[in-house]
Formats: structure tokens, C-alpha cells, sequence
């Protein structure tokens, strides 16, 4: 049976990382749609997502969603990131080989 390196581990959590912050862009999308965007792109607005009632009482599942996906991706791409500096600092192997 192989075992997954850590190398492996990182570039996963990576993409899954970048995948719920594609998820978390997507339901902000959806958010704007209803209650408007404001002109520009500005990430103040993006940044909204985890704080109760920031868009209205009505959009509330949206953006509890939206918040779930924010930290989703904050915790699995933070986490592979800090493991992939690791294994590069440590000189570790890094590739997706077992």
C-alpha cells in the first residue's frame, strides 16, 4: 500500500484551498446579484462575508454560506502553505511521487 508524502498533502491542500475560495468568489457572486454591487472591485465588500447581517436579514443563508466557504479556504490553503515553507525550508522532498 503507498502512503501520500507530505509534499502530496501540501499541493492537495492547496488545491483545495484555491477550489472553496472559487466557491466562496461564486456565492459572493450570487450575493451581489440580489442586494446590488457596488461599483469597482473592492475587497471591503468581499471581506463582509463573516460578519452577521452584513447584507440584510433576507440574505442571511447566503452569506452563512458564503462565510463557511471564506474559512474553508483560509484553513486548508493556510495549512498547505505553511506545510509546503516547511518542507522546502527543511529540504524535504516535495513532489507529488511517492
Amino acid at each position: 500500500m503507498e502512503t501520500m508524502t507530505a509534499g502530496s498533502i501540501a499541493y492537495i491542500l492547496l488545491v483545495f484551498g484555491v477550489l472553496f475560495a472559487v466557491r466562496y468568489l461564486l456565492a459572493m457572486r450570487r450575493i451581489f446579484q440580489e442586494v446590488g454591487k457596488p461599483a469597482g472591485f473592492v475587497a471591503a465588500d468581499y471581506l463582509k462575508a463573516p460578519k452577521a447581517e452584513a447584507y440584510g436579514g433576507e440574505m442571511e443563508p447566503s452569506r452563512r454560506y458564503a462565510a463557511r466557504q471564506y474559512f474553508q479556504a483560509a484553513i486548508c490553503f493556510g495549512t498547505g502553505a505553511v506545510l509546503l515553507i516547511w518542507l522546502l525550508v527543511t529540504g524535504a522532498p516535495v513532489g507529488m511521487a511517492g
